[in-house]
C-alpha cells in the first residue's frame, strides 16, 4: 500500500483558521508534519499538525499573557 504524503494529506489546512492560528503553509520531515502558523497578534510559529486538528494548542501565549495582565 503506497504511503500518503503528509503535505498532501494536509493541504487542506492551508488558508484556513484554527482557533487563533491561520495556517500559512506546511512542512515535514520524517517524523512530524508541522504547520507554519500566523497567530491572530502576529506571531508567526511552527506547529505540530497532529496539535493544532486536535485542539492542543490554541494561540503562541498570547490569551495567557492577556489573562496575566
Amino acid at each position: 500500500m503506497p504511503r500518503i504524503n503528509p503535505l498532501e494529506k494536509y493541504s487542506y489546512l492551508i488558508g484556513s483558521t484554527i482557533n487563533k492560528w491561520t495556517v500559512l503553509e506546511l512542512s515535514h520531515d520524517r517524523r512530524n508534519c508541522d504547520a507554519v502558523c500566523m497567530c491572530e497578534c502576529g506571531t508567526i510559529k511552527n506547529v505540530n499538525v497532529y496539535n493544532l486538528i486536535n485542539n492542543k494548542t490554541k494561540d503562541c501565549g498570547c490569551g495567557r499573557k492577556k489573562m496575566l495582565r
